[in-house]
């Protein structure tokens, strides 16, 4: 069995806390500006490239879900 470094673990948590309260937002279509969203959406991808090269696919998977929907708050 693969053992999991601590914050990889840490990171994925917070991850899924923050994609339903996001997912809420898409759902009643809460508009928030272009200023906030594209870089959030932005940062949250380089932290993607980050997670990767560090190997904790944890947090990487939590994460892509979270800027999955910053992406689309963009466009919504």
């Amino acid at each position: 069995m693969k053992k999991f470094k601590w914050q990889d673990i840490v990171f994925m948590v917070g991850g899924f806390i923050f994609a339903p309260s996001l997912v809420a937002s898409i759902i009643n279509k809460v508009h928030m500006p272009l200023a906030t969203t594209l870089p959030t959406a932005i940062v949250l991808s380089v932290f993607l490239i980050c997670y990767a090269s560090m190997k904790f696919w944890l947090a990487f998977t939590s994460t892509i879900l979270t800027a999955i929907c910053w992406y689309i708050l963009i466009f919504i």
